[in-house]
């Protein structure tokens, strides 16, 4: 079956603990979802071990270790 064939949803529900978020899960955005996650957890963390989240360079990204 050809990618684009795939079907975009399925019936199952997409959970985030124990709480549906989506139903039915989009597949096509599920990547996206996990990068915003993770990338959200990364941010929360560096905040909590620095004592609060520092801009570099002005990128908006924190100071995580990286000396300039």
């Amino acid at each position: 079956m050809p990618l684009s064939a795939a079907p975009a949803y399925t019936g199952c529900p997409l959970y985030e603990n124990e709480k549906i978020i989506q139903q039915p899960a989009d597949f096509l955005q599920l990547s996206q979802r996990y990068v915003d996650a993770a990338t959200s957890f990364i941010h929360d963390q560096a905040g909590v071990y620095r004592g609060g989240v520092e801009s570099v360079g002005g990128g908006g990204w924190p100071n995580v270790g990286v000396s300039v």
